[in-house]
């Protein structure tokens, strides 16, 4: 993956030194990728290995991430991006919560394109995002940006309506059975099917048969769509 061959974007919030957030002058930030796409985790190695002590996390089971990051002698920031083939938000959110008490901080690497979008991932729990197709001085500002306490959005985020959104079937038009609707408010809170079958007292087999029907019925491609279109339709 080559990220300076793509155009630049404009990166928000404070302009800190590359590499050294404010506060730790002197000491290297400590970061931690999951991904499970084999390019993107070598490229993002080739990207940041200059700048960050980086680590690269298998992304097949979030309690193995869990006891890599509690083993671990301090991650300051842990990039998450795709994780079971889709933009996770119960990853970020399940991270969120295990890095307030080991003190690393949590940035989507995803493609976010509105507002709808951002206030639920901040809302897990994530300290921003970075677009995959940022340039690699965006994505190293940020990740020290985040390290240093701070928030970063790249590309800075677009005041306007979700395109498309007042052309989304409506839950009640959709067909949705009881079950279902319960599986897409779950989403909108970040749960995993792990999460949810426990709640709805369920398989997580059962859960996902009623992920992908509902997902069909109401014409979302992944997880995070699925989860926002619940947020914005008031399923939750």
């Amino acid at each position: 993956m080559r990220v300076d061959d793509v155009p630049r974007t404009d990166v928000t919030k404070a302009k800190e030194p590359l590499g050294k957030p404010s506060g730790s002058v002197g000491m290297a930030v400590k970061v931690a990728l999951l991904e499970e796409r084999t390019t993107v985790r070598v490229g993002m190695q080739e990207l940041l290995g200059p700048h960050f002590d980086v680590e690269i996390l298998d992304s097949r089971d979030i309690d193995a991430v869990d006891r890599t990051l509690a083993r671990a002698s301090g991650a300051d920031v842990v990039i998450v991006g795709q994780v079971n083939e889709s933009q996770d938000l119960a990853y970020v959110r399940r991270l969120s919560a295990f890095g307030s008490n080991l003190g690393f901080r949590v940035i989507a690497f995803w493609d976010v394109s509105d507002q709808s979008e951002i206030a639920l991932l901040l809302s897990a729990g994530a300290c921003g995002y970075v677009n995959p197709s940022s340039d690699s001085r965006q994505i190293v500002s940020a990740v020290t940006i985040v390290a240093g306490h701070g928030m970063a959005f790249v590309p800075a985020p677009e005041y306007r309506f979700p395109p498309g959104a007042a052309l989304e079937t409506p839950p009640e038009s959709a067909g949705l059975t009881s079950r279902e609707r319960m599986v897409l408010s779950s989403l909108s809170h970040g749960l995993s099917n792990a999460e949810i079958a426990k709640n709805l007292s369920i398989s997580e087999a059962t859960v996902k048969k009623h992920l992908s029907q509902a997902m069909h019925k109401v014409h979302q491609p992944d997880r995070l769509r699925a989860g926002l279109y619940a947020y914005r339709h008031g399923l939750f």
